[in-house]
């Protein structure tokens, strides 16, 4: 693994970090109030939003890795 910088690193992880809470807290609001449709909702479009991102990024860096001959 690369070595970053301390500053790429304390923005990675409060990225990270900060992205988690805000979704928790929102999942968290949601079902507080009742509303258990829209928290699982909220839940299972974030999980899926990732996991398809993900594979977006994974075939994206395998594509400027490897790119097709034209």
């Amino acid at each position: 693994m690369p070595q970053l910088d301390p500053a790429w690193k304390l923005l990675l992880t409060t990225g990270f970090c900060g992205g988690l809470t805000t979704f928790s807290a929102e999942a968290v609001a949601l079902m507080a109030s009742g509303e258990f449709f829209w928290a699982a909702g909220n839940i299972l479009l974030n999980l899926l939003g990732s996991l398809l991102m993900t594979a977006v990024a994974i075939v994206l860096v395998n594509w400027l890795a490897h790119p097709l001959p034209l």
